[in-house]
């Protein structure tokens, strides 16, 4: 006869001892209504945390970012009930042939950003610079594990909806499900290995 490793759960609430392939969807159903119940009290805890924003948007209603696609010739402009773009210079449509310095144009308000890469549209010529900058800005923060909590990166689609210290809550709630959700499955069952023999 070959000894094999079994696992076996003990359960805490009927004291009995069980394979673990029986208990799995018990398992998960009451560590999910326990973690539906500290969820409701995550909701209302205070966030002791502090946010700060490391970097700054790169919007063209920022007066540093306006005043440099100005200064390159470019155009902030704002649709409708929109936020501001930078307005892309096109030929006009009933153009025909290839655009010269006398073809007329028209401004189409465009992109929301005012730096990305490959926005090749807004390359002016007579100052050989892109009016749509590639260059970031970049800076260097020291991080310490047991000072800083979360690093969140994001996109504008982000933080267009979101404040930094939104953004820490979510953060800092889903870390405390998570959290609780361990304990919880370490409280509800405990896991033994025992060798067996057949």
């Amino acid at each position: 006869m070959e000894e094999e490793d079994k696992e076996v759960v003990v359960d805490k609430e009927v004291d009995k001892v069980v394979e673990v392939g029986e208990v799995v969807e018990e398992v998960d159903k009451v560590v999910d209504e326990e973690v539906d119940e500290v969820e409701e009290e995550v909701v209302d805890e205070v966030v002791p945390l502090l946010a700060v924003a490391l970097t700054r948007d790169h919007k063209p209603e920022d007066p540093v970012e306006r005043e440099r696609i100005e200064r390159l010739g470019g155009r902030v402009m704002r649709k409708p009930g929109g936020p501001c773009r930078v307005a892309w210079r096109r030929p006009l449509v009933a153009h025909c042939g290839p655009g010269q310095q006398s073809s007329a144009t028209e401004d189409i308000p465009f992109l929301a950003v005012s730096r990305s890469l490959g926005d090749l549209w807004s390359y002016d010529f007579a100052s050989a610079q892109f009016v749509v900058s590639p260059e970031p800005d970049v800076s260097a923060y020291r991080l310490d594990p047991g000072h800083h909590r979360y690093l969140v990166l994001a996109t504008d689609g982000v933080w267009d909806v979101l404040t930094p210290t939104e953004a820490v809550a979510l953060c800092h709630r889903a870390d405390a499900q998570q959290q609780q959700r361990a304990r919880a499955r370490l409280h509800t069952h405990t896991h033994i290995y025992i060798h067996t023999n057949n």
